[in-house]
């Protein structure tokens, strides 16, 4: 029996995660790779079965998978710290995560889908990021712009993997 319960990160915890073991492989994400990320962590995870890991509403917004929500989250980890954030001409980088956590935390199988998606997907080109995004995972492919993203069509696909 372990010692103490593992439980799935919340929001925050896992922005600074990602941020956090992108940096360690050299990758300085943008705020859409970073969004892009999230996705396929939630993609991965209904892919599989299990109820999405970000707890956020994915919508199909301008061009790709979207969550209203990420504003009220990104502003207070950034006000707080919790993430380095600079501007680039008019791109948001996410530098660092300080005190970001291990993950020794987490249940195995979410640790290893998350690491498993910073691995595949965040040192990809952005434009290669987003067609994968956009064009190869199962709730785009339905996807009515403006509506909420049926993320339970994941079962049907599983998440492609880069070339």
């Amino acid at each position: 029996m372990p010692l103490f319960k593992r439980h799935d990160p919340d929001l925050g915890s896992l922005i600074a995660y990602i941020v956090a073991r992108s940096r360690e492989r050299q990758i300085t994400l943008t705020q859409t790779k970073l969004v892009k990320l999230l996705y396929l962590v939630d993609v991965e995870r209904a892919a599989s079965g299990r109820p999405l890991l970000t707890g956020l509403r994915w919508l199909f917004f301008h061009y790709g998978p979207y969550a209203l929500e990420l504003p009220e989250t990104l502003e207070p980890l950034q006000q707080e710290s919790r993430l380095v954030v600079d501007g680039w001409k008019d791109s948001t980088l996410y530098r660092a995560a300080p005190g970001a956590p291990s993950g020794d935390e987490w249940p195995p199988a979410t640790r290893r889908q998350v690491d498993d998606v910073i691995r595949r997907y965040a040192a990809l080109d952005l434009n290669k990021l987003l067609d994968l995004v956009y064009f190869h995972t199962a709730p785009m492919r339905q996807a009515v712009r403006g509506q909420q993203l049926d993320m339970t069509l994941a079962r049907t696909e599983p998440p492609p993997r880069p070339q």
